[in-house]
């Protein structure tokens, strides 16, 4: 079972000053630039996956070329 680390410099690696990413995506981990409602279904494959290989997580708010923090467009509420 894939536990989530405690520390996100555990999760994801990159540099402080460009913020670019030097973590790549794999089984387990996928990078995408913003949450977007209307892709829900594409999410829900990902985790899909992510669920037969034990688990992973979705990683909001980087860009793909540079793999770069961009952060999201919107915070994401529960209400």
């Amino acid at each position: 079972m894939f536990n989530l680390p405690f520390d996100i410099a555990e999760l994801i690696q990159l540099d402080p000053k460009t913020l670019v990413v030097t973590t790549r995506e794999g089984k387990r981990r996928e990078f995408k630039r913003d949450f977007v409602a209307n892709d829900f279904s594409e999410y829900s494959k990902t985790l899909a996956a992510f669920s037969n290989a034990d688990g992973g997580v979705l990683i909001f708010g980087v860009s793909d070329k540079p793999r770069q923090i961009v952060g999201v467009a919107q915070a994401i509420s529960s209400q």
